[in-house]
């Protein structure tokens, strides 16, 4: 998932290479990568990587940090899950339907303690050594801050 999480990243948005991407590019990254999808769901995809703010037709570097999360944790949220596991699967990196099922079980488990972390006014420090695992865990660190830090109530320590 973190090969998928790098690819979509890099391949996909350009994360690495540019300062934005408009949609001529993201439609031709995820073409060039043989994904098929329909115009609603190349829209959808476009808009939940854009700030509310956003009525351009292009997504900021800030944006894709922000956004471009491949695999959400509160993916039931996330109108565009389905849309997303075909780009998963397009980024050429052999996930199954099993790894699928597992990234379910770690997200119900990661939410889960993260409530108890909240509920219980304790720290958790998100860190990884293994490059293989590295963007996964840099995606899930971000999402569990922006969702678990809130106001003078800091739950998320990451360390990169």
């Amino acid at each position: 998932m973190s090969r998928a999480q790098s690819a979509f990243l890099n391949d996909i948005l350009k994360y690495d290479k540019q300062e934005s991407i408009d949609q001529s590019d993201l439609r031709n990254s995820l073409i060039e990568r043989g994904i098929s999808f329909t115009e609603e769901e190349f829209e959808s995809l476009f808009n939940s990587l854009r700030f509310e703010s956003n009525k351009g037709d292009k997504i900021s570097s800030l944006e894709i940090y922000a956004n471009g999360h491949l695999f959400k944790l509160d993916h039931q949220d996330d109108p565009n899950s389905e849309f997303k596991k075909k780009i998963a699967i397009g980024c050429g990196v052999g996930l199954s339907e099993r790894d699928f099922e597992i990234f379910e079980k770690f997200s119900e488990r990661i939410m889960s303690i993260g409530k108890v972390a909240t509920e219980r006014n304790c720290l958790l420090y998100v860190d990884a050594e293994q490059t293989f695992m590295q963007a996964a865990i840099e995606s899930f660190g971000q999402q569990l801050t922006h969702r678990l830090n809130r106001g003078e109530k800091h739950i998320i320590m990451n360390g990169y």
